[in-house]
């Protein structure tokens, strides 16, 4: 018999003689915090997935005027001015 099976005897030295019981987790019910946080972790986890899908089918090209650096092709053919006037900002 382990711990968590099992009620044992406290042998501490001390007087209270009474005993110590030890739950398993098999025992636990979830309360609301659990399923708040399964819930808001699946939300996430989800809004992550869909994220990351829809960003796949964009097609990327070689940003203009930097070197080793890669930009989403639809973003510069929606405002090249506006781009080339950022990239004299930096």
């Amino acid at each position: 018999m382990g711990v968590c099976e099992s009620k044992e005897r406290s042998n501490n030295g001390s007087d209270s003689g009474g005993e110590v019981t030890s739950w398993r987790v098999e025992d636990r019910r979830p309360d609301a915090v659990d399923i708040a946080v399964g819930v808001g972790l699946a939300v996430v986890v989800a809004g992550l997935g869909l994220y990351v899908m829809s960003r796949m089918d964009r097609k990327t090209m070689k940003a203009p005027g930097r070197s080793h650096y890669r930009m989403y092709r639809d973003d510069f053919e929606d405002d090249p001015a506006g781009y080339f006037r950022g990239l004299r900002r930096i």
